[in-house]
């Protein structure tokens, strides 16, 4: 759509992951209207909530009612108008907030004005007096289905958020001014205050509880999004503390984020972030680890806490990670320059690693793709992380695990080598100084300590020995300090069993590749059987065994009946050259049979990996006596070179 001449219109834009724009679009009459809320369905088709004047021509029975009225309009995913629909009375009506459901549904949320006249079809439940949040469901054509008020004699309004859970519930963060109605959950603070209110309606409108938070003077719900557990998160702003929050609140006004039971509108916690400035949360969003963490947008006056990026000054945006459990703050960053710059927006795409994106207005700062033109302009912005993984030989230990150096003889040294991986996309920054604490902490004893920054892709390693000096069990644990947002620090717990009488199996390599269990120093009774693989590293093979292993079985399993010592030998890797194809003896000429295959690499190596063959058919054509080359098999193994056949029994090497 072109922009028509108004004081403002609505728009949508449309940017891939680069932040490359690739379409954008007005929605909107001559007067002011303004787009609030987005919502994206699975095949990409953009819904809109907003407020405006009349434009266009809207879906039948949709009309333009007078004044301001809220509207939804569907875009395909290449911003081409699809429809748009008005819903509202002759006064002033609001839209704010919009959703779906999986059947294509749209759902819309705003507000009415104390001069409300009725409109539409009877509405589930009546328009109380006052503002009242009204919610609204349409088909995917933009058709009416039904319309619903929620509210008391006082006012209800700015419903800025709604949601959907798994069966079709429907939930709504407002505010709530001087007004009660009901039997709420948890009672409104009514002393000259606003709260923030959250209520549920089923599927069909119909009302099921309410609830208020907040304390005295004005408190905002900004936001609302959902787990798959069906909790809810909260969040907005608050002047003055209240309740028994995780984090206290810290002065000025100061953002919130609290958890409810989606089922029952019960507050499971809540917590403030923010400095004695002015903080607001205006933007919530969760991710899909197991459990969610809980991402916020806003802005702040002033710095707080220990950010990852500065506060420049007057207003900046920031965005903050919290732990779902208990509301505990993760961390956090700053956004902006020294002019006013306000986050509104955030989403965060759960691929791995996660990525964050956060919209707001802003004025000039860093080095954005498209320049900054004046005035206050909206803006985009990615926010990638570090993303931290422990693992010894192929087991991760996750934050806050366990590793088990096993039962070991006491008076001797045993030691285990833990790889940092950086999965994420920026640098990791692991502490280069790792600490060993708890009751036994003296029969550990770090050997070698990690290297920082890690790059994106990269590791680390750092070595931790167990030193038993007596029998029973002993404990200790490491922290490591470093960047991930939701993982710092990384805790370990390390348990080991001093005892006696144990045979010891010493497990090498030739430095050409590792093993698992990784080379080291290991217990075991007698009787044990201990498997062991041979990881060559990139451009080798694995070899043979030698020490009291032999051969090149792949694993090979040791017996403990004495002290033993094994080595993994491993040898450079050539490129596939040939393969070497017997055929059995006695066959009848004519007809198909099997041949074995090996294969062998430029340097005459037969233990290379080739997948997706283990023996090959013939069936007609007469046999070659020469050597044929690898170009009929593809990179997996499968021929696709010329039939072969033999004309006679016996056994050939092709």
């Amino acid at each position: 759509g072109e922009y028509t001449g108004g004081a403002f219109d609505a728009f949508a834009a449309k940017l891939d992951s680069s932040g490359v724009r690739q379409w954008h679009t007005f929605m909107g009459s001559s007067g002011t209207d303004f787009g609030e809320a987005i919502a994206v369905d699975t095949s990409g088709n953009v819904y809109v909530a907003g407020t405006s004047y009349a434009w266009g021509s809207p879906v039948t029975g949709g009309e333009h009612a007078g004044a301001q009225d809220a509207f939804a309009a569907k875009l395909d995913n290449n911003g081409a108008y699809q429809w748009h629909t008005f819903m509202g009375s002759a006064s002033n009506d609001y839209g704010y907030a919009i959703a779906l459901d999986t059947g294509g549904n749209v759902y819309l949320s705003g507000y009415s004005s104390p001069n409300y006249a009725p409109w539409g079809p009877t509405p589930v439940n009546a328009h109380a007096g006052g503002y009242d949040i009204f919610t609204a469901k349409l088909n995917n054509d933009g058709e009416y289905q039904w319309h619903t008020f929620t509210g008391g004699a006082g006012n209800e309004y700015e419903s800025n958020g709604i949601v959907l859970d798994t069966t079709g519930n429907i939930y709504v963060a407002a505010r709530a001014n001087q007004s009660t109605f009901g039997s709420p959950v948890n009672p409104h603070y009514l002393s000259s205050s606003s709260n923030p209110i959250v209520f549920k309606l089923n599927n069909n409108g119909e009302y099921q509880w309410h609830t208020y938070m907040g304390g005295s003077a004005h408190h905002y719900a900004y936001g609302l999004v959902i787990d798959t557990d069906g909790n809810l998160y909260v969040v907005g702003y608050s002047p003055t503390t209240w309740g028994s929050p995780e984090k206290a609140h810290a002065g000025g006004a100061d953002a919130f984020v609290a958890k409810l039971n989606g089922s029952t509108g019960v507050r499971q916690w809540h917590t403030f972030m923010g400095g004695t400035g002015s903080d607001k949360g205006n933007g919530i969003a969760l991710d899909t680890d197991t459990p969610v963490n809980v991402y916020v947008a806003g802005e702040s006056t002033a710095t707080w806490g220990s950010p990852v990026n500065t506060h420049a000054g007057n207003n900046d945006i920031f965005v903050a990670l919290l732990n779902s459990i208990d509301g505990v703050r993760q961390g956090h960053t700053f956004m902006g320059d020294t002019t006013n710059n306000r986050g509104f927006g955030i989403a965060v795409d759960t691929s791995t690693p996660a990525t964050v994106y956060v919209a707001g207005r802003s004025y000039d700062w860093g080095s954005p793709l498209n320049a900054y033109a004046g005035g206050e302009d909206a803006f985009v912005a990615k926010l990638v992380f570090p993303e931290i993984n422990i693992r010894q030989d192929m087991s991760n230990i996750s934050d806050g695990g366990t590793y088990d150096f096993g039962s070991q003889n006491t008076g001797n040294d045993y030691d285990r080598t833990f790889t940092i991986e950086n999965t994420g996309e920026v640098n990791l920054i692991p502490s280069t100084s790792i600490t060993i604490t708890g009751t036994d902490a003296g029969q550990f004893s770090v050997q070698q300590q990690p290297s920082s920054p890690v790059a994106s892709g990269g590791s680390t390693a750092f070595t931790i020995r167990f030193s038993p000096t007596s029998a029973g069990a002993k404990t200790a644990s490491i922290s490591i300090t470093n960047n991930d947002w939701n993982k710092s620090p990384y805790d370990i717990d390390f348990t080991g069993t001093g005892t006696t009488g144990l045979y010891e199996l010493t497990i090498e390599t030739d430095s050409n590749g590792t093993t698992d269990p990784h080379p080291g120093i290991y217990g075991h009774s007698n009787g044990t059987e201990v498997d062991i693989t041979p990881i060559a590293d990139s451009g080798y093979i694995f070899s043979n065994w030698s020490g009291d292993a032999s051969g090149s079985a792949n694993p090979v399993t040791v017996t403990m009946n004495s002290d033993k010592s094994v080595t993994a030998n491993f040898i450079a890797a050539g490129a596939l050259a040939y393969f070497v194809v017997d055929a059995p003896a006695n066959g009848t000429a004519g007809t198909a049979f099997s041949l074995t295959v090996t294969a062998k690499d430029s340097l005459g190596n037969t233990t290379i990996a080739v997948s997706g063959i283990t023996t090959l058919s013939v069936d007609s054509g007469t046999i070659s006596q020469t050597s044929i080359d690898a170009s009929g098999f593809t990179d997996d193994g499968i021929w696709t070179g010329p039939n072969i056949t033999l004309s006679e029994a016996g056994s050939r090497t092709i």
